[in-house]
C-alpha cells in the first residue's frame, strides 16, 4: 500500500498539548456553535448517521481513512456530543474501534472520560462559554441553545466553570 504525502490534518493536530484547542484555532473557530460537523471534515474524517445500537462509533480503517458513525435516531445535540466524543477518543487514544453508549460514555473508564473532557472542551470552550453566560444573564437553557447543546452538558459545564 502506498503511504500518501501528506498526513491527514488530525494527525498534524494530535500531538498538540490541548488538542481541541489546536482544532478551534487551527479552523479559526471565533463563535458558537462551534460547526463540529465541518471540523471532522476538516480533520478528515467523514461523519456517517445511521441506525445504530449505541450512540456512536469511531471507525478507523487506517489514518488516511477515519469515519464517525452516529446514531441517527438520536437528537443533534446528542449527535454533535458523540461526534465531539469520537473525535477526543481520535485525538487522545491509539487509532482503533472506540464506540459510545448510553450508559458506559457517562459512567465509563478514564478513555471515556477523556473522550468526554475533550467534547465539552471542543463545543463549549471556556473563552466562549464566559461571555456568553454574561451576554445570556446566565440562562442555562438560552445557552445550552446557542451553544447547540443539551441543557444537561451546559449545567455540567456550568458548574465547572462558576461552581
Amino acid at each position: 500500500m502506498l503511504e500518501l504525502a501528506t498526513k491527514p490534518t488530525w494527525m498534524q493536530l494530535r500531538g498538540s498539548r490541548d488538542p481541541a484547542e489546536a482544532i478551534l484555532s487551527h479552523f479559526a473557530v471565533r463563535s458558537a456553535p462551534v460547526p463540529v460537523h465541518q471540523l471532522a471534515a476538516g480533520l478528515g474524517v467523514t461523519v456517517v448517521a445511521a441506525k445504530l445500537a449505541v450512540t456512536g462509533v469511531l471507525d478507523p480503517t487506517d489514518a488516511h481513512d477515519v469515519r464517525i458513525h452516529v446514531n441517527a435516531t438520536d437528537s443533534a445535540v446528542r449527535q454533535r456530543f458523540t461526534i465531539a466524543h469520537e473525535l477526543g477518543h481520535l485525538m487522545l487514544h491509539p487509532l482503533s474501534v472506540q464506540y459510545r453508549d448510553y450508559i458506559t460514555s457517562s459512567r465509563g473508564g478514564l478513555k471515556e472520560r477523556q473522550a468526554n473532557r475533550f467534547a465539552v472542551d471542543l463545543l463549549m470552550p471556556e473563552w466562549l462559554v464566559r461571555p456568553a453566560f454574561r451576554w445570556l444573564s446566565g440562562d442555562l437553557e438560552q445557552l445550552a441553545d446557542y451553544f447547540e447543546v443539551s441543557k444537561p452538558a451546559m449545567e455540567i459545564r456550568f458548574q465547572e466553570l462558576y461552581g
